[in-house]
């Protein structure tokens, strides 16, 4: 019992696992075509193995032609199985010895079906050797005996194929040495079919072998293309991530680059408002210079004192606001109070729109955000300057409308104007960098792209939504916190009433 188990069994059992990973491997990735030959050539000498087995169960001459016959026939698959792989493998066209031997197999099976051809009346007793079992064997003619040797010339052709491209590498000798010893196991189940030998049936042992021995050998080949996939997807992440942050500096250049075009665009009405402080500054200290002089305790004295302080705090803010705004860099992302943000950046804004445009300020109070407030800023002061510009160019005398309002997940800053407003057909490319409807010389098409990247770096949505009358532009920024029920409520509100 022991050397059935050994001779049959575990070589089943090995045989229909490497089958099983060879198709799982090849279901996986649909181009390991090898493994799927290998899959049939391992299940295929399972097959033979059970043929080997009723090989050596027959006691009669019916049972002994009908495992004879399933020999020959299971041998078939593996023949074209392994050969397939071997062109593979190998690279070699190997078509006619697929042929040949299929062609042999076919040949002696249809003449053993003809009486008295191959296989004559009698039956005979054989033995197994080193197994030490018997089983009854149908009687052989002539050609009985001569036609399993037809099968030799094909597979002593294999082996000469297989020996001669194995050279090229260790695995391929590899495997040309399990080639050779499979085909010394054909040969030898030959010479035993043919009743010239009594020895136990080596083929489907010595396939399934070779089989675990490819499947092995193309497995590790397999684990170490995953491993260097890996590795490259390692890498490939490395570099996404720095050209990730080489985007982001660029986003940040783009930034300051758009930061000061605003400031260019500001800079007229800048210098005329700097210019009305200043004026009525330099008037009243002279008055003040007349009073010192006079020695004289006027009331307008105060009252000229509060004029002049009042002047000097605008030009600090003007130069404060401006001086934020060039600023390189951003300050870091922290705790941001969007309608602070707004609140801040009106003065400067104001000054641009000057008296042929109106700015209508809406501000509730929100809860906080996180970001840049900096970044924000310029957020603020691109979509306000493009509506005032949008407003002056369809003849000025218009508004632009700066709203914030907020629900339970987001803080929402809304610009509107009474512009011309934006057609369908350029409302899909307003984000586009360089895209601008402004004339040559006049926009550098960079201000919208480089405002929704801003505002999508802070987690948040820049959309352009219908209006109307003018173009109408929401801003909307994740809360840093949820806000409380009663906060939620009176946002809610202020919405609705700015809407």
């Amino acid at each position: 019992m022991s050397a059935v188990v050994l001779a049959f069994v575990a070589p089943l059992v090995l045989g229909l696992f490497t089958a099983g990973v060879n198709f799982s491997v090849w279901l996986h990735r649909r181009d390991e075509l090898r493994h799927r030959a290998l899959a049939i050539a391992s299940l295929t000498g399972s097959f033979i193995l059970i043929g080997t087995g009723l090989m050596y169960a027959s006691d009669s001459r019916g049972e002994a032609v009908f495992a004879r016959t399933a020999l020959v026939l299971l041998a078939i698959p593996i023949y074209v199985g392994n050969v397939r792989f071997i062109e593979r493998l190998y690279r070699q066209d190997m078509r006619l010895h697929s042929l040949l031997a299929t062609g042999a197999s076919l040949l002696w099976v249809v003449l053993g079906w003809i009486p008295g051809v191959l296989y004559g009346e009698g039956v005979v007793l054989r033995g197994t050797g080193v197994l030490g079992l018997q089983y009854t064997d149908v009687a052989l003619t002539p050609l009985g005996m001569f036609a399993p040797l037809t099968t030799i010339v094909a597979t002593a052709a294999a082996m000469w194929r297989t020996r001669t491209a194995g050279r090229r590498d260790a695995d391929r000798q590899l495997i040309a040495a399990m080639m050779a010893g499979s085909g010394a196991a054909v040969i030898s189940d030959m010479f035993v079919l043919s009743g010239f030998i009594d020895a136990p049936f080596l083929a489907a042992l010595a396939f399934t072998f070779v089989n675990i021995v490819y499947s092995s050998l193309m497995l590790r080949r397999f684990v170490g293309v995953i491993e260097r996939v890996e590795a490259s997807a390692d890498l490939l992440q490395l570099a996404a991530e720095g050209r990730a942050r080489e985007l982001r500096e660029t986003d940040l250049r783009l930034a300051h680059g758009a930061r000061l075009a605003a400031l260019g665009t500001l800079a007229a009405g800048l210098a005329h408002e700097i210019n009305n402080p200043v004026a009525f500054i330099r008037s009243n200290l002279n008055y003040l210079g007349e009073l010192a002089t006079g020695g004289s305790d006027d009331p307008e004295l105060e009252e000229v004192l509060a004029e002049t302080e009042e002047g000097v705090g605008r030009l600090r803010g003007i130069v404060a606001e401006l001086l934020r705004m060039s600023a390189q860099g951003g300050a870091g992302f922290a705790e941001v109070n969007l309608s602070e943000v707004v609140e801040s950046t009106l003065p400067t804004l104001r000054f641009e729109a000057r008296d042929d445009v109106a700015i209508d300020a809406r501000l509730a109070p929100v809860p906080a955000v996180r970001g840049d407030r900096n970044l924000l800023g310029q957020v603020v002061a691109n979509l306000v300057i493009n509506a005032i510009q949008a407003v002056r160019a369809a003849g000025g005398g218009g508004a632009v409308r700066i709203a914030t309002f907020a629900d339970d997940r987001r803080a929402v800053l809304e610009v509107s104007d009474s512009g011309p407003g934006v057609s369908p057909e350029l409302a899909q490319r307003i984000f586009e960098p360089f895209f601008t409807t402004k004339p040559a010389g006049e926009g550098t098409g960079l201000g919208l792209a480089v405002t929704r990247q801003l505002v999508e770096r802070h987690g948040g949505r820049l959309t352009l939504v219908p209006s109307e009358r003018g173009a109408r532009f929401q801003v909307e920024l994740p809360l840093e916190k949820a806000p409380l029920a009663g906060a939620v409520g009176a946002s809610a509100e202020t919405s609705s009433a700015a809407n």
